[in-house]
């Protein structure tokens, strides 16, 4: 398989539950298919977890199902107590919390 195309990127700060801040970004790939009957999306969240092919039986599924697990995975992070921030401004500015939920809806809950 070829390496993930990202078509969607948002840069944070995950802030683990010790408040170890860390810079990163959630991705999200352009779904591809891989058969006549099969296509995969990616995502990762840069660098808490690696990037992950979620396969589907189409590009639709493919990208709604990698969307789903991006949302668990974030509300497993949230849960054991860690939180995501925007990256601080230019001008040392605080970023402010990054609401996953706002983004995410139904699919940021954890399995």
């Amino acid at each position: 398989m070829s390496e993930p195309v990202w078509m969607a990127t948002t840069n944070v700060v995950f802030v683990e539950p010790d408040g170890t801040q860390v810079p990163g970004s959630i991705r999200i790939s352009r779904p591809e298919p891989v058969s006549d009957d099969e296509a995969q999306c990616s995502y990762n969240l840069d660098p808490i977890t690696p990037a992950r092919a979620i396969r589907g039986v189409d590009e639709l599924q493919a990208l709604l199902l990698a969307l789903r697990m991006c949302g668990a995975e974030l509300a497993l992070f949230a849960r054991r107590g860690g939180r995501i921030e925007y990256p601080s401004e230019d001008d040392g500015t605080p970023g402010g919390t990054w609401d996953p939920a706002a983004t995410f809806g139904a699919f940021f809950q954890a399995p």
